[in-house]
């Protein structure tokens, strides 16, 4: 499991530092992974133009930036494989637009392992946090413009929103309605496309049409004509 929380917020664990100054500000003193911290360069850009551009074009151009200039050029499965259950931290609060945030999405549409934002306090005990949820949408984005890699293998079968049978199985494992359920009951229940991993998808011929209605994904994927062979 990976996870991601704020220095001031997370007082035991696996604690690594991913920001650029290794945690200074606060006296953070544990591990730091370089490779994943943002670079000075166009971080001092988007710093600069907090005032001049609007907040969407500064943070376009900044998940932009870390794509392009740290995400692709590194193998996060080789960077993490001898750390046990890391939290990531950084500076900003689970609710603001942070760096981590665009990492902990691009592991989960990349690799397919889930990444959880937490809180833990002194005695260990961790609150998970939501993430905005616009960092996804805007990593896809910049992803699809640059169309530098493709996210393959991963989620909603035949559409971008795609994540892997691992994940699936965290979140009906972390949920005691959807263990209880079979597992073709539990990824119905869930009811987002986003949630369905691309095998079971092609298996069941499973589509947004018929089960996700109202999901943004279908005007990419209307139609499913494609023979399978498990």
């Amino acid at each position: 499991m990976i996870y991601t929380g704020k220095y001031e917020n997370c007082k035991r664990g696996n604690l690594i530092s991913i920001s650029g100054d290794h945690g200074k500000k606060v006296g953070f003193e544990g591990k730091y992974i370089p490779e994943l911290a943002p670079k000075l360069s166009f971080w001092k850009v988007w710093k600069e133009n907090t005032s001049k551009i609007s907040g969407y074009e500064n943070t376009m151009f900044y998940i932009r930036e870390y794509y392009k200039e740290v995400l692709i050029g590194i193998d996060i499965e080789e960077i993490l494989s001898k750390e046990e259950n890391p939290i990531l931290l950084c500076y900003e609060d689970f609710n603001e637009f942070c760096h981590r945030h665009v990492l902990a999405e691009y592991i989960e549409l990349k690799y397919g392992i889930k990444v959880t934002e937490i809180e833990v306090n002194e005695y260990g005990v961790i609150t998970p946090k939501a993430r905005p949820k616009y960092i996804k949408e805007m990593l896809l984005s910049v992803i699809n413009e640059l169309g530098i890699e493709e996210l393959q293998g991963h989620g909603c079968f035949n559409c971008e929103y795609v994540l892997s049978p691992e994940l699936i199985d965290d979140i009906i494992n972390e949920n005691d309605k959807y263990r209880e359920m079979n597992y073709d009951d539990a990824v119905k229940e869930i009811g987002h496309c986003e949630l369905t991993p691309y095998w079971y998808g092609m298996e069941h011929n499973y589509h947004c049409d018929n089960y996700y209605p109202n999901h943004e994904c279908l005007s990419k994927c209307k139609e499913l004509k494609i023979n399978v062979t498990f």
